[in-house]
Formats: C-alpha cells, sequence, structure tokens
C-alpha cells in the first residue's frame, strides 16, 4: 500500500491484516512523529518492514484547521488506588512535563470569555482540571503542578468541608480504605500557589434528578460557601458525574455561575454551561494524551468511526 502524505487531521500508521482488524498492539509499537501538521497526529508503527506499512487518514473537513482550546480532566493521582480514575503519580508527572513543553497550558477562566457558539474555547490551548477534590492531588500532583508552574483548577463537593463532612459516596470502585477530600488548610495552601477551585455541587447529586428548587438550593448552598471559605468568588461549576440538560445549564446560570463544564461521554447541547472535557485516565500514556489534548479530539470521539476503533481496542484490552 502507497502511503499518502500526511494531512492535517488524525493520521493512524497501521497494518493492514487479512482478517482487517486492528488491534491496540499496533499502536503500543508505535511512535508520535512530532513532524506531524499542527492539529494533527501521526503514527507510523515501528518494526514493521515499509512494504507493509499502510496508513488511514480519517479526514475531518469540519473540524481540519481548528484552534480551539481542549479541557483534560482528571480525578485522582493516587499510587495505590487501582481505579481507573486514579492516575499514577509518575504518569501524571510526565503527563504535565509533555503538557508544558508542546502545549500552551492556561487556566480555564481565563479563557472561558472566548467561548465559540459551539462551546468551544478558543485559541490551540489546553485547560487542566481535576474533579472531586480528593486529598491526594496535595500530596502527589500539587507538588509537580507547582513545580512546572501549571495552571490547574479543582473542582470541590463543598460539603466536605463542613464540620459535619460529606463521605465520597459517588464513586463506583472505592479502595479498601477510606477516601478523603482535601482539607481547608490544603487548598488554601494551594489557593495561595496559584491553583484555582470553583464548585461541584454541594453534595455530588445527579442534578438532572433533581427537581428546580432542590437543584437550585445545592448549586447556590456550594457557591456561597465555597466563596466563605476561600475568601472570593466562585464563578465556575463542573457537573457530578458530567450529567446536565438544558434545564440544569439554566439554574446553574440563575445559581450565580459564569460557566459550567461538564463531560464527552454523551451527545449534549454545548455552551457557556455546558463545556465539553476530555478525561484523562488511569491507562492513559502520552500518545492518549496527545489525541485527547488535540483540537479535533471532542469533534472526533463522537463519530462512528472512532466509536468502532475505540471498541477494538477495548476487546483486545479484554482478551489481556
Amino acid at each position: 500500500m502507497v502511503r499518502p502524505k500526511p494531512v492535517r487531521g488524525l493520521n493512524l500508521g497501521i497494518r493492514a491484516f487479512p482478517s482487517g482488524v486492528y488491534t491496540r498492539q499496533l499502536i503500543e509499537r508505535s511512535r508520535v512523529d512530532d513532524k506531524a501538521p499542527a492539529g494533527g497526529i501521526t503514527i507510523f508503527l515501528v518494526g514493521v518492514p515499509k512494504s507493509d506499512r499502510g496508513q488511514v487518514a480519517i479526514v475531518l473537513p469540519s473540524i481540519v484547521g481548528c484552534t480551539c482550546m481542549s479541557v483534560l480532566t482528571y480525578h485522582s493521582v493516587d499510587p495505590k488506588w487501582n481505579s481507573t480514575l486514579a492516575v499514577a503519580p509518575e504518569r501524571f508527572s510526565a503527563h504535565c512535563a509533555w503538557l508544558c513543553r508542546t502545549r500552551r497550558v492556561v487556566d480555564i477562566a481565563d479563557a472561558v470569555s472566548g467561548i465559540s457558539r459551539h462551546g468551544r474555547l478558543r485559541g490551540g490551548a489546553v485547560a487542566v482540571t481535576f474533579d472531586d477534590g480528593f486529598e491526594d492531588l496535595y500530596h502527589h500532583a500539587f507538588p509537580v503542578l507547582r513545580r512546572e508552574r501549571m495552571p490547574a483548577t479543582v473542582f470541590l463537593v463543598a460539603e466536605t468541608l463542613t464540620s459535619e463532612g460529606h463521605p465520597v459516596d459517588w464513586v463506583d470502585d472505592p479502595p479498601p480504605y477510606p477516601l478523603t477530600t482535601l482539607q481547608l488548610d490544603q487548598i488554601l495552601e494551594m489557593q495561595e500557589a496559584g491553583v484555582r477551585f470553583e464548585s461541584h455541587t454541594h453534595t455530588h447529586p445527579d442534578l438532572t434528578k433533581m427537581g428546580d428548587e432542590e437543584c437550585r438550593r445545592d448549586l447556590e448552598a456550594s457557591r456561597l460557601l465555597l466563596e466563605e471559605l476561600l475568601g472570593g468568588s466562585v464563578h465556575g461549576l463542573a457537573y457530578p458525574f458530567g450529567y446536565h440538560d438544558d434545564r440544569v445549564c439554566r439554574l446553574a446560570e440563575k445559581a450565580g455561575y459564569r460557566y459550567a463544564v461538564g463531560s464527552s461521554q454523551r451527545r449534549e447541547p454545548v455552551g457557556r454551561y455546558a463545556i465539553p472535557r476530555a478525561g484523562i485516565y488511569r491507562d492513559d500514556a502520552l500518545l492518549a494524551l496527545r489525541i485527547k489534548s488535540s483540537p479535533w479530539y471532542l469533534g472526533v470521539r463522537k463519530t462512528s468511526a472512532f466509536r468502532a476503533v475505540r471498541a477494538g481496542v477495548r476487546t483486545w484490552r479484554a482478551r489481556g
């Protein structure tokens, strides 16, 4: 197969097997070509004869040349918790070093004013966020953020900071030891060093299942409590589980928030109160980070072609 020249978009170097099945092995044996066109990524197989190499170019005209901002979501940075939510500290450190070297990392709050009508943040930059406010962030993420001088935003569940507290009861695969959240003194130290803190609601409920008044009360209670504790305005909201709809978006605006972020797991309306994010998880190495931090990723991941590739990777993982 003749290899075409790299094009703007996503170019995956793959080997054409007789069965037509492409496995994760091909990706893991590849290298990223840093000379790929801006906004694109080219992967060529290592150790495969040139005569047996192929390339598939996935060209998406609607997003080619896009210089939109990507918002990344982490949850935990923990060396012990065996969960998809927990990224190993060594991997997180490598992620941050790579982002600072190859991307323009910005504070999400500073970029929201430039949001497009499609809910995209312009500028070709990347923002880093953390949901839930787990205490491991202080021990394993904060030193890296400080070393790299990298802006980041942590979305806190406000009731965890009250005298009564709130247990971490929203995680599906908790570790055998209790999960703890950031203490106020840790938060204030991180805030002093430049980390931004915003709201992840008061009690981490599924807002789409709440009535209007109950939802509004939770959102307002979280914002007001955090503003009192942090000594400043709280403008941002991260929806628990990423779940929201038009009604919840309107209630978030009425509750005094200036922007809100969700996820990109489902087809959802986008806008200032529904900014999609790309989740970063335990198994995401630098190749996955490069893909997820690229401006075309959120547009690609909801296409049938992307779902087919992802299904193939998951099948390979399941087979071990």
